[in-house]
């Protein structure tokens, strides 16, 4: 049992610390009440919801400021370089099958 000593050695008082599951905070987090459960889901759904939200809104501002990339173009390079004269016939037909068109 955890104590704590308030006052002098001439009057003391001895003080019991309480235990986790005697606390406001430590009855939430040791309970088996399905009650308190569904609203600690309830809590925890609705927080993490805010957090995305939040996550959502610094993505678009970060995007935001790259409209200096309008010319921005990306260069394919293929390692080891190939020519459709490579392909299979089976690979042709794969990649037409998806929409390519040779």
């Amino acid at each position: 049992m955890a104590t704590r000593t308030i006052g002098d050695s001439a009057t003391t008082t001895v003080v019991r610390r309480r235990t986790l599951g005697e606390t406001y905070v430590g009855q939430w987090l040791t309970t088996t009440d399905h009650k308190m459960i569904g609203m600690m889901y309830i809590i925890t759904g609705f927080l993490f919801f805010m957090v995305g939200g939040l996550e959502a809104m610094l993505i678009r501002a970060e995007l935001a400021g790259l409209s200096d990339l309008a010319g921005f173009r990306v260069a394919w390079e293929w390692l080891p370089p190939w020519r459709p004269a490579d392909m299979t016939d089976a690979g042709r037909d794969q990649l037409r099958a998806i929409g390519f068109s040779f």
